[in-house]
């Protein structure tokens, strides 16, 4: 997803990306803001989209990568940054944001959590996987737009 602050213009190409710029209104990150590209989830995730849907080439110099998702997102939601891509649940709770936009479903390879107790968990844990897979769960995660799979998938 990307996310923009509501009064954020667009920053011309020729700008010179990613660069801090000072006394602009619109932030001084001169790019967009996504997760480390290299290692973090949000960032693997918005490099497939662009490769994916032939963007990677002309953007990669005017990406701003943060340590994670809320990082970049706060980075945006402070207009330190005209545009981001994050998760739409994390921008779905930032009322100083706007979505502008979403990668297409098939751009990208599924965002999942997975949880699962290890061999060595205490009986805990066991209740708690239960719980995540109930319908008080389901109503939650959903309430905050993630979708909910009633079934492990491996």
């Amino acid at each position: 997803m990307r996310v923009r602050p509501p009064t954020c213009s667009f920053p011309p190409i020729s700008t010179g990306w990613p660069t801090r710029r000072k006394g602009n209104w619109c932030g001084t990150i001169a790019g967009i803001v996504t997760g480390d590209v290299r290692a973090v989830p949000v960032g693997i995730y918005a490099k497939a989209a662009l490769e994916k849907l032939g963007a990677w080439f002309s953007v990669h110099g005017k990406i701003a990568m943060a340590e994670n998702v809320r990082a970049a997102l706060a980075l945006v939601a402070r207009g330190e940054a005209p545009l981001g891509i994050v998760y739409a649940t994390d921008a779905k709770i930032e009322p100083r944001v706007k979505v502008v936009g979403f990668f297409p479903a098939d751009s990208h390879p599924p965002i999942v959590y997975p949880a699962a107790a290890t061999a060595a968990a205490k009986p805990a844990a066991a209740a708690y996987l239960d719980y995540l897979r109930s319908g008080a769960a389901k109503t939650i995660f959903e309430a905050y737009g993630f979708a909910f799979l009633p079934k492990p998938t491996s």
